[in-house]
């Protein structure tokens, strides 16, 4: 008798999320066991229907790990090395999610987009907040001129997203080194009007 190979929430998970993402909602549930390795009736052994597998699969994440890491930056501040690797976490946590948004929000044809709803924060807002709490932790220990850092977290963010759209529209995953350039480039421009002289 065969070894029973135990198929993991995550799995599922994973492939559903990578179909749903390549083909929306209106994908059949066959295909995404398929891609993950099971049956369809694993899949609503573990979830009841096709829209609790959808929701699942595309969850956004509460804390991404770049907001663990903009308190570590204040602690230990690298300048502009530091807002770099900020910025490359901040388009790495975008390549992961936008595709997710979007999938999410394009699933309510017909009906007004309710994509964050029983969150408790809706993701660009917290997003948004987080980073100008950062840049204002930032001011205040003298490490950066003060200025508006709603202004400024807008202006980040925003340049996150728009090089996400590309990437997604390029349908070439960026490199490391090609985002890292990406932020690099980025933050040469904004460098010599934020930093502290």
């Amino acid at each position: 008798m065969g070894r029973h190979i135990t198929i993991t929430d995550k799995q599922i998970l994973d492939a559903a999320r990578e179909v749903f993402v390549e083909e929306g909602f209106g994908v059949k549930t066959a295909k995404i066991a398929l891609r993950a390795g099971v049956s369809e009736g694993t899949i609503f052994k573990r979830y009841q229907t096709k829209e609790a597998l959808f929701f699942a699969a595309l969850e956004i994440e509460q804390h991404p790990a770049w907001h663990r890491q903009t308190e570590r930056l204040i602690t230990d501040w690298d300048g502009k090395d530091g807002l770099v690797s900020l910025f490359v976490s901040i388009l790495v946590y975008l390549n992961d999610i936008m595709p997710r948004m979007i999938t999410t929000i394009g699933s309510h044809v017909g009906m007004p987009p309710k994509p964050f709803e029983g969150l408790p924060e809706d993701p660009r807002k917290r997003d948004q907040r987080v980073l100008s709490q950062f840049l204002q932790k930032a001011m205040d220990a003298g490490y950066l001129r003060p200025c508006s850092t709603e202004t400024l977290a807008h202006i980040l963010i925003g340049a996150a997203i728009e090089a996400t759209f590309n990437t997604m529209f390029d349908k070439r995953p960026r490199t490391p080194l090609e985002m890292r350039a990406q932020a690099e480039s980025m933050l040469d421009v904004l460098w010599n009007g934020i930093k502290l002289s």
